[in-house]
């Protein structure tokens, strides 16, 4: 992954910023999150994740369109949503770490910001009080399976 450049980093900032997760954070707390984003391009048709892998990272989209789907039990797709710019994904896993409930895909050639689980708990970790809810700082697991 590449550094975002200055004019993605800005995108970024501003789409990460109204997240849920980051909403409460003063400027320096949610820049220095947003500091370990790095670009990630997806050709279309190209898995940006599949159900079942890891739940490491959560993405804003930046440019071109993202498809979440499940499988059907008779094996077709249900898609349960179509990203555009300005959208965000991934964050409950992101703090859960637990498998993704759903297959990513690019719909067309997209750019994404990708946050990693790892960095996004360290940050947390030195900022207790950046923690989007009382409840994280303490049973992480019980407050995002709520």
């Amino acid at each position: 992954m590449t550094p975002l450049p200055q004019n993605s980093l800005e995108d970024a900032r501003r789409q990460l910023a109204n997240c849920v997760l980051f909403r409460g954070l003063v400027t320096g707390e949610r820049d220095a999150i947003v500091d370990r984003a790095r670009m990630r391009h997806f050709a279309a048709g190209e898995p940006i994740f599949l159900m079942g892998s890891p739940g490491a990272s959560m993405m804003a989209v930046l440019s071109g369109t993202v498809r979440i789907s499940i499988p059907s039990h008779e094996g077709r797709e249900i898609v349960l949503a179509v990203l555009q710019p300005g959208e965000v994904f991934g964050e409950i896993a992101l703090l859960d770490g637990k498998e993704r409930t759903a297959d990513a895909h690019a719909t067309t050639a997209c750019a994404l910001a990708v946050l990693e689980r790892r960095d996004v708990l360290e940050f947390l970790q030195r900022q207790p009080n950046a923690w989007p809810c009382s409840n994280c700082r303490y049973d992480l697991p019980r407050c995002c399976s709520a």
